[in-house]
């Protein structure tokens, strides 16, 4: 009986959150927005994750290519800015506008020659 109420939260949690969700290994991994949390910086949008994990992000992606692929593609294709790179195949890149986020690094995923794209998330600083 556990189970089944897990799986209807979990159903109903992406429901609610069809958006917001990013790649990893392969997996969607989904979000929900943080209203009440409140940022010094205010560039930065809070999210948990279904694991419980509290992530921000602010407009930057950072995406990994195949060694043969041109990062000139992803950037006319999705109005991007490059930022700099970061090795020698991996991007961080700025989107227009941060509330597209999750929808162009999941976009930017399906391309082809594309390893990874993920919003540069920010994780919770712990103080020692």
């Amino acid at each position: 009986m556990k189970h089944k109420y897990s799986f209807l939260l979990l159903f109903a949690f992406t429901l609610l959150n069809a958006e917001n969700f990013y790649y990893q290994n392969g997996n969607k991994i989904y979000l929900q927005p943080l209203k009440t949390q409140k940022s010094i910086n205010s560039d930065i949008d809070y999210f948990v994750d279904q694991y419980q994990r509290k992530l921000g992000t602010t407009d930057e992606i950072i995406v990994q290519l195949n060694k043969d692929v041109k990062i000139d593609k992803i950037l006319s294709k999705y109005s991007l800015s490059l930022i700099r790179a970061v090795g020698e195949s991996f991007y961080l890149l700025r989107i227009p506008n941060r509330d597209d986020i999750f929808i162009i690094s999941a976009q930017i995923y399906k391309e082809d020659g594309v390893k990874s794209s993920n919003p540069n998330f920010i994780k919770q600083r712990f103080m020692r």
